[in-house]
This record gives C-alpha cells, sequence and structure tokens, in this order.
C-alpha cells in the first residue's frame, strides 16, 4: 500500500471515528428543552460517521497495493495541468464567494448561484441547462432541509 493510500485512509478514518464520537455525545448530553426532535442530531451524526467508515475501509480493501495512474509527460507540469486542468482555484473561489453570499442573500439565493457556477466549471457547457438544474437541486435542498428536516439555515441579511 502507497504512502499516500494510507494517509487517506488514516484521515477519512480519523473523520469518521470523530463524527462517531461526537454523535454519541450529543446522544448522552441531548437537553430535551433544546432539541425538539425525538432522535436529535445525535443518532444522524453517528450514522454518517459509520457510512464514512465502512466506505473507508471499502477505499482501503479496493485499493490495497494499487497504484494510482500516472501520466506520462516529459515535463511535471504539464502532467500537474493534466491531472487538475486548472479548476481547483476557480472551484476554491467559488467556495469561497458562496460562504460570502449565504450570509448576505440566505440559503436559496447563494446556492443557486454557486450551483451554477460549479456546474459551469465542471463541464455543463449551457447556462440553461446548469441553471435550471442549479435551481432544481436549490429548491430540492431546500424543501428537505428547511421545511421537511425543520434545519435553521441563513436567512441572509437582505430577508430580515
Amino acid at each position: 500500500m502507497k504512502t499516500r493510500q494510507i494517509i487517506e485512509g488514516l484521515t477519512l478514518s480519523i473523520i469518521s471515528l470523530g463524527s462517531i464520537v461526537e454523535g454519541v455525545r450529543l446522544v448522552i448530553s441531548r437537553d430535551p428543552r433544546l432539541v425538539s426532535d425525538i432522535l436529535g442530531p445525535g443518532p444522524y451524526i453517528i450514522c454518517l460517521g459509520v457510512v464514512l467508515l465502512v466506505a473507508t475501509a471499502i477505499y482501503i480493501l479496493r485499493h490495497n497495493g494499487k497504484e494510482y495512474p500516472q501520466h506520462v509527460s516529459a515535463h511535471s507540469g504539464r502532467r500537474w495541468r493534466k491531472v487538475f486542468n486548472g479548476k481547483q482555484v476557480p472551484a476554491i473561489m467559488a467556495l469561497a464567494m458562496y460562504l460570502i453570499l449565504i450570509q448576505i442573500s440566505g440559503y436559496l439565493i447563494s446556492t443557486t448561484l454557486f450551483y451554477v457556477v460549479a456546474f459551469r466549471l465542471f463541464g455543463v457547457k449551457s447556462w440553461v441547462v446548469s441553471t435550471v438544474t442549479a435551481v432544481v437541486v436549490a429548491v430540492v435542498c431546500n424543501v428537505v432541509f428547511i421545511y421537511y428536516a425543520a434545519m435553521v439555515f441563513p436567512r441572509g441579511l437582505v430577508w430580515r
């Protein structure tokens, strides 16, 4: 097993075990006056941690001893560009703008704009397709998380 795979497996294992521990802590210290849901957030976080731990185990078992494919290139800079295609910096900038915009305009508008930019960055050619898809994804997430799960998301300064 390569060092990179060991580091990735350990990192994912630590994150998943940390989320399981945090979920157990939330279950133990649940205050019924603060949590209106009977289950509360603890079991949900425990389930996510267990799913991540199982996915990490599958990843480690599937990649045990396998090498990552190497791109043949005379210059390492060309290999780097071939692997990443220069989309990481714009994606990180879009995420940073999303984090700023969500505080100003709220969840629905900022999420829609973020998804439009993300879809365009990662290969959707049409503005119409990326905009319609972004609106559908943002509205579905809004309905599922805010109305169905009763989660509190930022409303933004505009809507207060």
